[in-house]
């Protein structure tokens, strides 16, 4: 699996609920109505999922090769199929910004306690039936620190702060997504202890997404 870039637009239209630094997911068809200049050939199909990643006044859209690159996760999806097409997907950790990366890196010397490798990060994607928008990341971040029993609320409240104020804009937590972290964080402290999980320790609670989300008390986040 791979993404397809399809170029740079202006970012004009408010009327959908995206503000000029915030990630979202729309449809082709959507999108040719917003941007009068989106080339045709770029749109492989009228109900193909887009991801926007908004960068400055501008956004560059992304198409999914395939449906499955992204939410909802369904409980009777084979959980190894969903994490090589998400971990083949998106980008690399090498690519993260210095900030993000010095505080939610495990190779970094300062990283908070809950920081997550790339693999345990997109199993918990996965797990959890979150998108990328910065909602759905602050949603995992905050779970992976909640979910870490050496994290303490000061810990939590720098993450918190750093990434409202400080990280670059397009990765920057809004109000609203930092509600989306603490509701993470009140979920990771009620859940057991994964943050020293592989992809092939959940596989051994199971082969179906299902089956893994029942065995570790997350039955809920099947819902979308």
């Amino acid at each position: 699996m791979a993404w397809v870039s399809a170029g740079l637009f202006r970012f004009e239209d408010p009327c959908h609920g995206f503000n000029g630094y915030q990630n979202g997911r729309l449809w082709c068809h959507e999108l040719a109505e917003m941007f009068v200049s989106l080339p045709k050939q770029h749109l492989v199909a009228r109900q193909t999922p887009v991801q926007l990643v908004l960068v400055r006044d501008y956004c560059r859209f992304v198409v999914f090769v395939a449906a499955d690159m992204g939410p909802p996760f369904d409980d009777d999806q084979p959980f190894l199929e969903l994490f090589k097409a998400v971990s083949t997907g998106l980008d690399e950790e090498s690519k993260l910004p210095l900030s993000l990366w010095l505080l939610e890196d495990p190779d970094s010397p300062v990283a908070l306690p809950g920081a997550a490798c790339l693999d345990l990060h997109d199993c918990l994607h996965i797990l959890l039936n979150r998108g990328y928008s910065t909602a759905d990341e602050a949603f995992v971040v905050g779970f992976s620190m909640g979910n870490d029993r050496r994290c303490r609320r000061w810990h939590q409240r720098l993450l918190a702060v750093v990434s409202h104020r400080f990280y670059p804009r397009v990765y920057r937590h809004s109000r609203l997504d930092l509600w989306q972290f603490w509701r993470g964080v009140w979920l990771g402290q009620r859940t057991l202890p994964l943050m020293q999980f592989t992809p092939q320790d959940f596989l051994r609670l199971g082969e179906r997404l299902g089956e893994i989300r029942q065995a570790l008390g997350l039955q809920l986040c099947s819902q979308p």
